[in-house]
């Protein structure tokens, strides 16, 4: 009896023994147990708290055009075409996060009444989707066409382009608070657009101040200048330098129907006129020929992609050869930027430093 008494006794303080040391000694960390818990970690940093400057990091690209007029013979060819031809050969160039043009008149519902002599523009409805579709994401209607069926037109169009996805902005008399806004990987973009061929100016002006102290990069579209003239009046270069010290960052011009030359303005880049992008004007061939522009912002430099245009057959498409070096030479040579960029126009390319769209 006294030695099973002895085994117990034994065996209880080898138990205790046993339960203290595991108590008391330091438990390993396995590398496993970390390294996941790090990894979610980083995840959720990334995403849901991004640095402020992650914005940056990824390029803005805006292509831009000049006029887009959709009746008369453009309206006749995409009868016999179908509403993708006029665009068929440059679709592939309206590309980028922010594609913008000039609408030159409203759409509505009435039958087309325009002619060579009687400038009044009406545009199918049908036709909105297609723009969306081959790549337009943005629109001016402050130009002297947008109000050819009245206020009703107007309101009409606004509603359409909406339901055609697609975002409209400015106002044919300059009133105020037509910009729009976007967002676009981060960045705040302020759309304006000015009329210049009627008052109201200070009101865009005022729009303009307004969008930078909310602290947006302000882009304005104006429609100014005199048709056919190929280097820009002395209204349109005033105009031009009062919405930089506005607060524009970036004007890009139409309504003269033909390509006007550059300026960089207090360091903003200001395109004077694009041309007419799809028009039916065919009388000459700087009516015919456009520019596209394709501006990729990224790190505070901007490139500047120069893609000339032409309408062959009611067909826009790439303005090649020697046509395509003429009209590049004149752009250059006319323009009011430095030696240096002039040069890398002629090559359809330039580089400016520029400040950087943030969020």
């Amino acid at each position: 009896m006294r030695f099973w008494y002895a085994v117990i006794g034994l065996v209880s303080i080898i138990t205790v023994t046993v339960m203290a040391w595991l108590v008391l000694s330091p438990t390993p960390r396995p590398t496993r147990a970390i390294a996941a818990p790090q990894h979610v970690a980083k995840k959720i940093t990334a995403v849901v708290i991004p640095p402020k400057t992650s914005a940056v990091d990824h390029a803005l690209t805006i292509t831009a055009v000049g006029d887009i007029m959709l009746d008369r013979y453009v309206r006749e060819t995409v009868r016999k075409n179908g509403p993708s031809f006029p665009f068929g050969k440059i679709q592939s160039e309206l590309n980028g996060d922010i594609v913008l043009g000039n609408l030159e008149g409203p759409f509505t519902d009435q039958a087309s009444v325009a002619t060579n002599d009687h400038l009044i523009f009406t545009f199918d409805p049908a036709l909105a989707p297609s723009l969306y579709d081959v790549g337009f994401t943005t629109l001016s209607l402050a130009n002297n066409h947008a109000l050819n069926f009245g206020q009703t037109g107007l309101t009409t169009t606004r509603q359409i382009l909406t339901n055609a996805k697609l975002e409209s902005f400015g106002d044919p008399g300059n009133k105020h608070g037509f910009g729009v806004t976007q967002e676009i990987n981060g960045r705040r973009i302020a759309f304006i657009g000015y009329h210049g061929l009627v008052t109201g100016r200070d009101n865009i002006l005022d729009d303009i101040r307004e969008a930078k102290v909310n602290g947006l990069f302000v882009i304005v579209m104006s429609h100014w200048g005199v048709e056919y003239q190929l280097t820009p009046s002395a209204k349109q270069i005033a105009d031009a330098h009062a919405l930089v010290d506005a607060g524009a960052d970036l004007i890009i011009g139409a309504h003269p129907h033909v390509v006007q030359p550059f300026e960089i303005y207090r360091e903003k880049f200001i395109a004077y006129s694009l041309g007419n992008f799809l028009f039916d004007q065919y009388f000459s061939s700087d009516t015919l020929e456009g520019l596209l522009l394709r501006l990729t912002f990224d790190n505070n430099v901007v490139g500047i992609e120069l893609i000339p245009l032409v309408t062959v057959n009611g067909q826009v498409t790439r303005l090649d050869g020697a046509r395509r070096d003429t009209l590049l030479e004149r752009l250059a040579s006319s323009s009011t930027v430095s030696s240096k960029l002039q040069e890398q126009m002629r090559h359809g390319r330039l580089t400016i430093d520029y400040v950087q769209p943030t969020d």
